[in-house]
């Protein structure tokens, strides 16, 4: 897919696991080349403040990370009071909100990269209930709006040797089995990570909504930088 790169995953120093700057993302931001940008920090929105306070003729896309009983979730969402009620979340994916305005991924999903899921028929229940590894992706992906396929932590491990393809083609498969979107994030926590995944749109994006709508209609696809990560997993939807 060609289009508009964004992102949809990274951290600031508000995160305190990142030396990412805020400076650094408005030099960014200001790129004529780079046509929004999105920062989803653990907690804290104080960097998208400042990066809308700063760049104001820029799409900023407000998000967080939250941590969930089933795993990190990534929320993004026009709606900057309802992010400000998640900087101390505390539940269930089943609690997260789901509209026109916001959207949900899973973020660098825990699904077995030893055990192949392909193939897996979520539609038998005993089946399900009998396999940790299908129980886990049955709580949470019917409750989000997408999934990360491509996380450059996950890449990184992966080139690393310690983690497998099937990792990939397992995110690929329940992504297409549920339904969901794909996307990809860099989860820079260091600047020569930043922008080296990211999720294509189709078009160019006019608003936070624009954003939304692309992730829930599933019109979005995956990608990273070959030169960082030299390797050609095969997406194709």
């Amino acid at each position: 897919m060609n289009g508009f790169r964004v992102d949809t995953h990274l951290h600031t120093r508000f995160s305190e696991c990142s030396s990412v700057t805020v400076d650094f993302l408005i030099e960014r931001g200001r790129d004529p080349g780079i046509h929004a940008i999105c920062c989803t920090d653990h907690h804290s929105l104080m960097a998208t403040h400042q990066l809308r306070s700063v760049l104001p003729d820029r799409l900023v896309i407000p998000a967080i990370e939250v941590d969930t009983r089933e795993g990190d979730v990534l929320v993004y969402s026009e709606d900057m009071d309802y992010l400000e009620s998640l900087i101390d979340f505390d539940g269930s994916v089943r609690d997260l909100r789901r509209d026109e305005t916001t959207c949900l991924v899973w973020a660098h999903p825990c699904v077995s990269q030893r055990v192949s899921l392909v193939g897996a028929d979520f539609s038998d229940a005993a089946r399900v209930a009998a396999d940790p590894n299908l129980v886990r992706v049955a709580d949470v992906l019917p409750h989000v709006d997408g999934l990360e396929i491509y996380n450059g932590q996950m890449l990184s491990l992966y080139l690393e040797g310690m983690l497998q393809p099937a990792y990939f083609r397992n995110l690929i498969y329940v992504a297409e089995t549920f339904g969901v979107a794909c996307t990809g994030g860099s989860d820079a926590h260091e600047t020569e990570s930043w922008g080296t995944v990211w999720t294509n749109f189709p078009e160019r994006l006019g608003s936070v909504r624009d954003f939304v709508r692309a992730i829930r209609d599933r019109r979005v696809n995956p990608e990273y930088d070959r030169r960082v990560y030299p390797t050609d997993l095969g997406f194709e939807r």
